[in-house]
């Protein structure tokens, strides 16, 4: 599988009645010198002050965390452990750097900085996708076959258009494995272009 990393979000945009902003959306990709390639999307929210800050610091934390997690560790049998080694850590680190930025613990004022959160990890022959809020991942199959792979879990009702975040309880991220080679590409959508991929 050839790695091509493609950003397609850099739109200003201006609501009616609203002051013009700039998009919230970050992402990042890096190849390490092992060998581990990682790419992260975050989408902050809109309706927060600082969701621009949270989801930079997101993308930024989300792949060294990764990275440690999987530099030395065997992934040739992915297992629940690893699963879950993967959600705490990097929402634990996320929600610490973001802490450290805000220079509070209080939960209200981290909320400012509320963002969603994508991840693709590849490593050796294998594949590890993570997806927690409104975002999706889709993959294509060698076999010509595309297949969503990670979609919303939500149980917030609360709002027709409420999301998990970075800040929501582990059990909203939704972690896939898969063998590189069983694919020929996959792509990270934050919200806004899943009506493309349905």
């Amino acid at each position: 599988m050839k790695i091509n990393f493609f950003e397609l979000n850099s739109i200003i945009y201006k609501k009616q009645g609203t002051k013009k902003q700039s998009y919230q959306d970050r992402m990042n990709s890096k190849t390490f010198d092992d060998g581990i390639s990682i790419v992260a999307l975050a989408d902050g929210l809109g309706s927060k002050s600082k969701s621009d800050i949270g989801a930079e610091i997101a993308v930024e934390t989300a792949i060294e965390t990764l990275h440690k997690v999987f530099a030395n560790r065997d992934t040739d049998n992915p297992d629940k452990s690893l699963a879950e080694d993967m959600v705490t850590s990097v929402l634990y680190n996320i929600k610490k750097q973001i802490s450290q930025e805000a220079g509070t613990t209080d939960i209200n004022k981290l909320k400012e900085y509320s963002c969603t959160l994508l991840f693709a990890i590849m490593k050796d022959n294998k594949m590890f996708l993570g997806q927690m809020g409104d975002g999706y991942i889709v993959a294509k199959r060698n076999n010509g076959a595309t297949k969503l792979v990670c979609s919303p879990k939500n149980d917030n009702t609360e709002y027709a258009n409420g999301t998990e975040t970075i800040f929501s309880s582990p059990k909203y991220m939704n972690i896939t494995f898969g063998n590189r080679e069983d694919f020929e590409y996959i792509f990270l959508s934050s919200d806004g272009t899943d009506k493309l991929i349905r």
